[in-house]
């Protein structure tokens, strides 16, 4: 397999510039008016209203990230998905392959197991011992 050489002919880190200290700037000076707001009877009203603004700032700028990072992972999505149809296609070749080892270890075991037998009966028979305890520990040490 040593024949089989994969190249990336081309990778890019990803990387996004935005405006992240003015929306900081701004974000630390709107934050700073609700700091310490206190929840009463009479601030229920606005309290609320401020929550519910506070979160679709929130929302907006989570939808930002999340709209950018599906932009810049698309490419990668695909690679993987190519990458994902070539594993695959080892697979088609392996698992009948693995499938017909499996079976022909399963017979070899088998044969052997038989060999074992018949000359433990015979060691067994030689020495006039109990062939059935003899034969099930020899078997047991023997796999």
């Amino acid at each position: 397999m040593n024949e089989l050489k994969i190249i990336a002919n081309n990778t890019t880190p990803a990387k996004v510039d935005f405006n992240y200290k003015e929306i900081e700037e701004q974000l630390n000076k709107v934050l700073e008016k609700y700091k310490g707001l206190v929840f009463t009877d009479e601030t229920v009203k606005d309290c609320k209203k401020t929550i519910a603004d506070l979160r679709k700032g929130q929302k907006s700028l989570d939808d930002f990230r999340k709209e950018t990072k599906k932009i810049l992972t698309e490419s990668v999505t695909v690679f993987e998905n190519d990458c994902k149809v070539l594993y695959k296609r080892f697979d088609e070749v392996i698992d009948p392959l693995k499938e017909q080892a499996d079976h022909f270890e399963t017979l070899r075991k088998e044969e052997k197991r038989k060999k074992i037998q018949i000359l433990l009966e015979q060691v067994a028979g030689a020495y006039k011992l109990n062939k059935n305890i003899q034969i099930c520990y020899s078997l047991k040490m023997a796999f």
